[in-house]
């Protein structure tokens, strides 16, 4: 596990965490797959909703297949899996302010 998933299960696993962890944690802190999923939320929590595994992987999947405003998905079995792997990591929600630390320490290095 990694601190930026352990951000992203936190979030999935306590949706209104969001609110906290945007106000020190910016799309460019993340990398990779989690870059996307993390812009998702942030997306989502701009429009007061919450986010679930179903809401981030059809958002991905749209918008990499330029279908932004459409309701087609084709299922991508590898990003459902594994953002449905963030919620089964050994997350403690009391320990996110360690884990929003450590992203954006990582960040600064790169």
């Amino acid at each position: 596990m990694d601190y930026q998933q352990a951000v992203l299960g936190s979030v999935l696993l306590d949706p209104k965490k969001i609110h906290h962890v945007k106000r020190i944690l910016t799309i460019e802190d993340f990398t990779n797959l989690n870059k996307e999923i993390y812009e998702s939320m942030i997306y989502f929590a701009n429009l007061n909703y919450d986010v679930d595994i179903l809401v981030i992987h059809n958002n991905i999947v749209n918008k990499r297949q330029g279908n932004i405003l459409k309701n087609e998905i084709n299922p991508d079995k590898e990003l459902i899996s594994y953002i449905n792997h963030l919620t089964d990591l050994p997350i403690l929600l009391s320990s996110l302010c360690t884990y929003i630390y450590n992203v954006k320490e990582e960040s600064l290095k790169r």
